[in-house]
């Protein structure tokens, strides 16, 4: 796989195949983060944002579409739609990543004990 995988990096898994003569890829696995760990702003405006749902499927929300897609392992899609699917998951994680960034400034220094005495 190209580029660098980190901690948080999103991973997908495909087999490339034939079926009836034609290119497709077959979803072999996924690892990403689930709705509950990522952060609540992540969903909090009509924006495209990928998560693993707790019934272990990848769900995508499109923007402007109101709609959430879902993929799950053992899927077949034609190669077109399956570049579009790594599109939409590379807007989702640049997203996240800008979010995290701004959180991490944002909660720089937030922790620790603090005695209010009234």
């Amino acid at each position: 796989m190209p580029g660098k995988v980190g901690k948080m990096s999103i991973i997908i898994k495909a087999e490339k195949i034939i079926v009836q003569g034609e290119q497709r890829r077959k979803i072999k696995s996924y690892s990403l983060l689930t709705k509950q760990t990522l952060p609540k702003i992540y969903f909090s405006c009509d924006v495209n944002y990928c998560f693993l749902d707790t019934d272990a499927t990848l769900g995508i929300h499109l923007a402007g579409k109101g709609q959430t897609k879902y993929y799950s392992a053992g899927m077949y899609m034609q190669e077109a739609d399956f570049h579009s699917l790594l599109a939409s998951i590379k807007i989702c994680g640049n997203r996240l990543q800008e979010i995290n960034a701004r959180l991490k400034k944002e909660n720089e220094g937030w922790h620790g004990e603090e005695t209010f005495v009234i």
